[in-house]
């Protein structure tokens, strides 16, 4: 892979201590991030990706080990002031709920200058209101109404473009997109992610997006790393991995992802139902749910190999089934 990177995750672990049990919610992840690219995170509800993308920021309650190097500062021992000037100077989000993650009794132009003089106190009130304006204008607000508006006064699809605005007021070099348009329409889907195209390829903004719809990953994503019970299962550029996915996990998702093309496909499941977090099968995790599993899958803990330039963590990798070449166009568009 010729790109380079902004972010190295090395063996992230994240468990949830709850009463008489531990939730391991992510498990022994090593991940690259490639700079100025828009990388998916994908899989079921419950695998782990906003755990993993939070830990990023430092943010959440579990236990951590391992490494996030950004620029070669490990984020994991970051504290106090200097963890909270990295946040949104450098990482910012997007999170998923964004009629809850603006402040219902602030006017939007006041959060704006929150957020800007918790990192930098010196700026005036008039330059922040200015570069609050020409990012609301990017997308596609007008800053006269939105900066005068609570959040109330708001539709969904504008408090969202409010947010990713919000995100980038102080330049970060990343931002993460937490299932940035659920329970927007249709229209309004597309009309964000044309906005995230945009400042990805006009301002070279890595971008990490968090989500459950390989149609969506399909669209818009550079790379995709797909995630089962907290783990990295397969990992590389998004069009060799929906051309020939190497791991039957990535496989059944993308074959139950309905077609843009046609009505008339009939759209396969993946049996069984994701482990439970507290007490995982042994071996490869997916391996009671998966169409090929051999004994080995039941005793051993796949090794990640190398896949072109990604990676693959499947005891069956080279098996006939996933050297046959898929349709990228089934959920592309």
């Amino acid at each position: 892979m010729e790109d380079s990177y902004i972010l190295k995750i090395a063996n992230l672990n994240v468990d949830y201590v709850t009463r008489g049990s531990v939730v391991h919610a992510v498990s022994d992840v090593s991940l690259s991030i490639p700079a100025g690219k828009l990388t998916a995170i994908v899989g079921e509800s419950g695998c782990g990706k906003s755990t993993l993308t939070t830990a990023l920021l430092h943010y959440g309650m579990g236990q951590r080990r391992g490494a996030i190097l950004y620029q070669d500062k490990d984020i994991l021992k970051l504290k106090g002031e200097e963890l909270r000037k990295f946040r949104w100077s450098e990482i910012s989000m997007v999170f998923q709920a964004s009629q809850s993650a603006l402040n219902p009794v602030m006017r939007v132009g006041e959060q704006f200058i929150e957020t800007y003089r918790e990192h930098d106190r010196k700026v005036s009130k008039k330059a922040i209101v200015e570069k609050a304006s020409q990012l609301l204008e990017y997308v596609r607000l007008d800053p006269k109404r939105v900066l005068q508006s609570y959040p109330h006064e708001l539709s969904g699809g504008m408090k969202q473009r409010v947010m990713i605005a919000l995100s980038l007021l102080l330049d970060p070099k990343v931002v993460i997109l937490d299932e940035p348009t659920t329970a927007l329409d249709v229209i309004t889907q597309d009309a964000i992610f044309d906005i995230l195209l945009k400042i990805n390829r006009e301002f070279n903004t890595t971008m990490i997006l968090v989500t459950h719809d390989f149609g969506i990953v399909a669209k818009v994503a550079d790379y995709v790393a797909v995630m089962y019970a907290g783990q990295v299962v397969e990992y590389n550029d998004v069009r060799r991995v929906f051309k020939r996915p190497q791991h039957p996990y990535t496989k059944g998702l993308i074959e139950s992802t309905p077609s843009l093309l046609s009505n008339n496909e009939e759209i396969s499941e993946i049996d069984g139902t994701p482990p439970d977090l507290r007490n995982k099968p042994q071996g490869c995790v997916f391996h009671p749910r998966c169409p090929i599993a051999r004994p080995i899958c039941s005793r051993e803990i796949p090794a990640a190999r190398i896949e072109g330039d990604g990676m693959v963590a499947c005891h069956a990798y080279g098996h006939p089934l996933y050297a046959q070449e898929s349709n990228i166009e089934k959920v592309g568009g």
